[in-house]
């Protein structure tokens, strides 16, 4: 599981819930999405801001 993008899985399953909820005759207003995804865009700005962007160095020691 550590192999997995964690972004792009959510983003799969967000659109695949969509068209399920679609299909199932509950529609979601096109307001109501993009104002959701515009939410989740600044909440992860503001956390790609906070975070630290410098990659810890792994260790390569052999024991």
């Amino acid at each position: 599981m550590k192999n997995v993008k964690i972004v792009p899985l959510i983003i799969a399953l967000l659109g695949s819930l969509k068209l399920i909820l679609a299909a199932s005759g509950i529609e979601i207003p096109d307001a109501t999405i993009d104002a959701t995804a515009n939410g989740v865009a600044a909440v992860a700005s503001v956390v790609g801001i906070v975070m630290s962007p410098v990659k810890k160095p792994e260790d390569t020691s052999v024991n």
